[in-house]
This record gives C-alpha cells, structure tokens and sequence, in this order.
C-alpha cells in the first residue's frame, strides 16, 4: 500500500504540473499539510463541544467510525487477515470485507489530508503499525500500542517542533538558523517517528538488534 500510494501520489504531482499550470499548487502545503493553521481556519458545530476546526470534526467522525468497525468486526477482521480460506469455510465475506477496509482507509486518508499532509498521513498509517509489530505478537495488543505510539508521536514531535528550534536556530548564523526557527510541525512528528522506529529495531525485547547481540554474547560466555 506505501509503495502503491506513494508513486500514484507523485504521479498525480507531476501530471498536474505538466498539464494544469493555471493551478495554484504549493507543495509544502500538500507535504506538510495545514496542521499548525487548522484551529484557525472554518469549523464546525458539535454537540456537547461547541464550535471546533472543520479536520478536527471530520476526522473524530472519522476516529469513530474507525473504532466501531474495529470492534464491532474484530473477529471477522482477525480471520479474514491471516486465513482467508478458514473466513470463506465460516461463511464469512471476506472479499467484501477487505474492499470495505480499503473503502474506509481511503477515506481517512483523503480526510487527514488538508490538516496533516501527505508524509504526515503516509507516516501515521505504517510507522506506529510496524513499531507495534515489532513489540507486540497478539493482533488485539498491536492495534492498542499501535495507537499508543501514534499519539506519543504526536506529542513528542509537537513538543520537539516547540523546543528545539529555539535552541539550534541561534548556532546557525544565515539561512540554515532561520530554516531551523521555522520548523514544521508536521515534519517534526513524521521525525519523531522515525526515531521511535529506530529505537523499537535496535531494542524490541523479541527481535531488536541489540537485544539480539547481547543474547547472543550471554549465551556465548
């Protein structure tokens, strides 16, 4: 899905740069998204929450959504993934199912666009699912640290788009200090997750790397 997303995505930018010049595009836009903008731009009605930024309500409805079918189908969905012909023997509409988790992460992702951008949504929907992978054997457990990592990425890299610029932006004199001063959001968090991951191959408890080696040292000594 990365793969098929990601060279569809750049080929839709490079069509409309060959054939819409009349366009208004602006590609940090559709990188990054609009995420430090969000609560300042339209917004919705919720009830019992008043007035919130228009990708906020979609995407809680969305979160929902999610949730729901998760729960309500987590069964069907666990047998459907890993045996499809044991779902068919039980009666289960696999094929159908399937297209109806595509139909829903497509969605999600087209929704998570205008607020977070395409890196952001591309990062959110692998890196916490792999990072969960690497810590967690059981599917039920995957998906709960799945989404503990997501939103301990969020506020870690929100946090680090906040404190380190200050810091590294005065020992870089010229346009690489202001560049630094200017940090994405966004940006900050798809890093973020980049290094959780970093750190869940080199010390997952089953198979990160230097768990492995210092087995593999105790055993030999």
């Amino acid at each position: 899905m990365g793969v098929i997303f990601t060279s569809l995505f750049a080929l839709g930018l490079l069509l409309i740069t060959q054939h819409a010049h009349d366009l208004r595009l602006d590609p940090h836009l559709i990188l990054f998204g609009n995420l430090n903008l969000a609560p300042f731009g339209t917004t919705t009605t919720l009830p019992f929450f008043g007035e919130v930024p228009s990708a906020t309500a979609t995407l809680s409805v969305l979160a929902c959504v999610n949730a729901l079918i998760v729960i309500a189908f987590g069964k069907e969905i666990l047998v459907t993934s890993f045996d499809p012909t044991h779902a068919r023997l039980q009666g289960i509409a696999s094929g159908i199912l399937g297209h109806a988790l595509i139909v829903l992460a497509t969605v999600t992702t087209i929704a998570a666009f205008e607020a977070v951008g395409a890196i952001m949504v591309v990062s959110m929907m692998t890196v916490p699912a792999m990072i969960a992978a690497r810590l967690c054997t059981r599917l039920s457990s995957t998906m709960v640290v799945a989404c503990v990592v997501g939103c301990l990425g969020v506020v870690l890299g929100h946090a680090a788009a906040l404190s380190v610029p200050p810091i590294l932006g005065p020992l870089l004199a010229g346009e690489a200090g202001a560049a630094i001063v200017d940090t994405s959001t966004a940006g900050a968090i798809t890093v973020t997750y980049a290094a959780l991951f970093m750190l869940a191959v080199l010390f997952a408890p089953r198979d990160g790397l230097v768990i492995d080696a210092w087995r593999r040292r105790s055993l030999g000594t």
